[in-house]
């Protein structure tokens, strides 16, 4: 049958947050069968060495996916060690190749919570083709591709954030309103 399908976790340092994040997706990769991989680095490693250590793990055909656990130390370029992700391995959808997928409505690895948000839409039977929809928040995690997989599915969208003026007006007129801001 074959090697299980493996998740690879990056971590750098020691962020409580990122440690209970990788709990939880240790916890649910192996709830659905998957092996999984911890791949600890110190919060002082340089940005090349840790480039070099994430296109070795890319490179290792054990491993089938790969997060690179946010955030790093602000002396790591995170969109620079995502780029040595081979796309195909890319779980969280952060690679150009995957944002140019998801920009250009092709199939691809697109970001979790926006795929998640319109796998509920759907699961609901909420239409968004046609729809007024504002999106509250324009993160590249969250609210950039909940924007653009909205377009893709012919909503009509406001991408609206702090910077917003009249929020309460504009998202009165909306049908759906999406809030992906980190705050209430």
């Amino acid at each position: 049958m074959g090697d299980r399908p493996m998740l690879g976790v990056v971590l750098v340092g020691e962020n409580p947050a990122s440690l209970a994040y990788i709990r939880m997706k240790e916890k649910r990769a192996r709830e659905v069968g998957m092996s999984f991989g911890l791949y600890r680095f110190p919060a002082t490693i340089d940005q090349s060495t840790l480039e070099r250590e994430v296109r070795d793990l890319s490179q290792n055909e054990k491993i089938h996916g790969i997060i690179v656990q946010a955030p790093l130390p602000s002396h790591i370029d995170r969109y620079a060690v995502t780029e040595c992700i081979d796309p195909v391995k890319d779980v969280d959808g952060f690679t150009r190749t995957q944002i140019g997928n998801m920009f250009l409505g092709h199939d691809g690895l697109w970001s979790c919570t926006p795929k998640g948000i319109m796998t509920l839409l759907s699961h609901y039977d909420i239409e968004v083709k046609g729809r007024d929809v504002v999106v509250i928040g324009r993160s590249n995690i969250v609210g950039k591709p909940m924007t653009l997989m909205l377009v893709n599915a012919g909503a009509t969208v406001t991408s609206a954030n702090s910077q917003t003026k009249n929020l309460a007006e504009i998202t009165q007129k909306a049908n759906i309103i999406i809030v992906a801001a980190g705050s209430p």
